[in-house]
């Protein structure tokens, strides 16, 4: 791209030590070869008809084109790891990104410089340790004695505590003393119970019916108890099939909202 009416460079840019290029091949013959490259992308930001880049990478020696891409100009280079020093050739003329860092070589010339990471140590699979390693000879058919992962539950949230029932009622002036706290949405549609009790059973949830909350407790004598007892046995349709206490179906919305229309 823009290759037409470009200058031959011959050697570094200009004010290079001698046999600055010699030196960067050396370097990067000592590279490490057995580590894997690392897609590395150099960009230009200033502008510009024609953008090159060289750098110690390739000896100083080779300029590569950069390709535009919106106001950028970029190019992405296989490096090995290592620290590099690289320069633009910006319509035939050398110049550094100063977005970019910069560092000043033996002659005062100031360059762009880059640190390559090993990319090895994060592409690198760890060895699982512990209980969950890959031992084909831990898989048994034997129960075990003991649960060694077993664990306690974990506690409720604190905003489920939160209820309606467990707070005292409003103590304002010109409110009625049944009016309770609104409650949390998270709390809504849950069926909750009270604290174990032996004589009864104490369950509880709350619904929206547009701005307005309502609340409903079941109250029914444990099975067993003296009030139980004393009742007798219950209606059939009071009853579940099982003998426990059935709740019975809440309303829908709509329903609600018909209901409530017609007071």
């Amino acid at each position: 791209m823009g290759q037409g009416g470009s200058r031959e460079f011959e050697g570094g840019p200009e004010g290079f030590p001698p046999g600055s290029e010699r030196r960067s091949a050396r370097q990067a013959e000592e590279a490490p070869q057995e580590n894997a490259v690392v897609p590395t992308v150099l960009q230009w930001s200033q502008g510009g008809q024609s953008v090159y880049v060289t750098g110690s990478f390739n000896a100083w020696g080779e300029r590569i084109p950069l390709r535009r891409s919106g106001n950028d100009c970029v190019v992405c280079l296989n490096l090995l790891p290592g620290t590099y020093q690289y320069k633009f050739i910006v319509d035939n003329e050398w110049r550094f990104a100063a977005d970019q860092p910069t560092v000043r070589d033996e002659m005062g010339n100031i360059n762009n410089c880059i640190t390559v990471e090993d990319q090895t140590s994060f592409m690198r699979e760890e060895q699982p340790s512990g209980f969950f390693d890959n031992n084909q000879n831990l898989y048994t058919q034997a129960l075990p004695d003991e649960i060694t992962l077993a664990k306690e539950p974990p506690q409720a949230p604190s905003h489920l505590w939160c209820l309606p029932l467990n707070f005292p009622p409003l103590c304002e002036p010109h409110v009625a003393s049944w009016t309770l706290l609104p409650p949390l949405g998270v709390t809504l549609t849950h069926l909750l119970a009270a604290a174990a009790d032996r004589s009864t059973n104490t369950l509880s949830v709350t619904q929206r019916v547009r701005s307005k909350f309502v609340t409903m407790v079941f109250i029914k004598p444990a099975r067993g108890s003296a009030a139980d007892a004393r009742l007798g046995p219950a209606p059939a349709g009071g009853q579940a099939a099982g003998g426990g206490f059935a709740l019975p179906q809440l309303p829908s919305t709509a329903a609600a909202v018909a209901a409530q229309q017609q007071l």
